[in-house]
């Protein structure tokens, strides 16, 4: 009895995390983790860590992007964009240093 608990068990926590991979974006930040609605059911970025990405990064993630912005967090997709440009204006006028983030 205790096997076919353990087998339902099972099949319950498959289906929610299945599920949950299919509807949300889990993103980390440098504060805090978010759980934000996907646009479209895919399985795709379920779990991204956003605290290093730049404009390229979210160009490849357009869906994460426009979820985002959508939830209310399209400060955090901007600010990658701001700080790789003061990234590029900072080496064209400082030389090669490159500006830390923070």
């Amino acid at each position: 009895m205790t096997k076919l608990i353990s087998l339902f068990a099972g099949i319950l926590i498959g289906g929610v995390l299945v599920y949950t991979g299919f509807n949300y974006h889990i993103v980390k930040t440098d504060k805090t983790t978010y759980m934000i609605s996907k646009q479209k059911s895919e399985l795709a970025d379920v779990y991204v860590d956003i605290r290093d990405w730049d404009y390229q990064t979210w160009a490849k993630h357009p869906n994460l992007a426009q979820a985002m912005t959508e939830a209310g967090h399209g400060d955090l997709v901007q600010r990658s964009l701001t700080e790789d440009v003061l990234d590029t204006i900072f080496r064209k006028i400082g030389g090669t240093e490159q500006r830390t983030r923070k």
